[in-house]
């Protein structure tokens, strides 16, 4: 089982599969960045976007991962997600 599958079932359950090809696609991107190959990952409005980062949040070990999200309205939902999933998430002002 690849480590974005295993982070997308931290996040939801044992039985958690993604959603769509291009969820799939993005999470397997994700999971295996490097420092060396950069990547831009676009995917539509409700597409799952937020599990990418949660899934990599979820395996990672005293390391700190940062989301820079554009909209204010927004904050306060991925936070409230994030703590829903038992992530430490806090807003940086």
């Amino acid at each position: 089982m690849s480590t974005a599958i295993q982070g997308l079932q931290k996040i939801l359950g044992p039985d958690a599969q993604p959603k769509s090809e291009g969820q799939a696609h993005a999470l397997e991107l994700v999971h295996t960045a490097t420092a060396t190959r950069p990547q831009i990952i676009i995917l539509g409005t409700s597409s799952g976007k937020s599990l990418l980062f949660f899934s990599i949040a979820a395996m990672v070990s005293y390391q700190t991962v940062i989301v820079v999200v554009p909209f204010a309205a927004l904050v306060d939902d991925l936070i409230t997600r994030a703590r829903g999933h038992q992530l430490t998430c806090e807003e940086w002002r």
